[in-house]
């Protein structure tokens, strides 16, 4: 996926050369699975470390029939549907999440998600991911409250990419805060 780190492998070598004085965030569920690596496993050994999740899925008959020693640009599998918001793929969110919710993780979880804007609009899918967020979080006994997509002006918006197209979307929830916010389209 051309990344710095990637693996799972170099994941456990940066954390360990990071120090565990250094919180990192994990970088994404989706961007894990792809490598091959495995995300419950990866929560499990970090978990004391983690500051904040990027809750992507991902399609693994389509990663599966990706020609790995070609592919050089991180667009192409973004292109070719790789990736997903949550819900929308292979990956089990209830799980990912009620692991850390188990540890006591209240940091931030973000909806993201690169595919192709258009054949998956970001507003729609940015909605959906959000939904199951949500739907998850309150399987692992978050509490949270649905905000008015307009009422975000305090929120910090971090979003999810969308391969080439510069179209960012993602949901931000803060369960320090018990909230959750919709970032929508920038």
């Amino acid at each position: 996926m051309a990344a710095v780190i990637e693996t799972e492998p170099e994941l456990d070598m940066f954390m360990t050369t990071l120090g565990r004085r250094h919180p990192a965030a994990f970088r994404c569920t989706g961007h894990m699975a792809f490598a091959g690596g495995d995300v419950m496993r990866v929560i499990d050994k970090h978990h004391k470390r983690i500051t904040h999740v990027h809750t992507k899925d991902v399609r693994m008959d389509v990663i599966d029939k990706l020609d790995r020693t070609q592919q050089r640009v991180f667009s192409t599998p973004c292109v070719k549907g790789a990736f997903t918001v949550p819900g929308d793929g292979s990956l089990d969110f209830a799980a990912i999440v009620g692991r850390l919710a188990a540890y006591g993780y209240e940091g931030w979880f973000v909806v993201e998600a690169e595919q192709d804007p258009k054949i998956s609009p970001p507003a729609r899918n940015g909605q959906k991911g959000h939904a199951e967020l949500v739907r998850v979080m309150a399987l692992a006994g978050y509490r949270g409250r649905a905000m008015n997509r307009r009422n975000h002006n305090d929120a910090c918006v971090v979003a999810g990419g969308a391969g080439d197209s510069g179209q960012h979307h993602g949901a931000i929830v803060d369960r320090r805060r018990s909230e959750m916010r919709w970032a929508g389209e920038s």
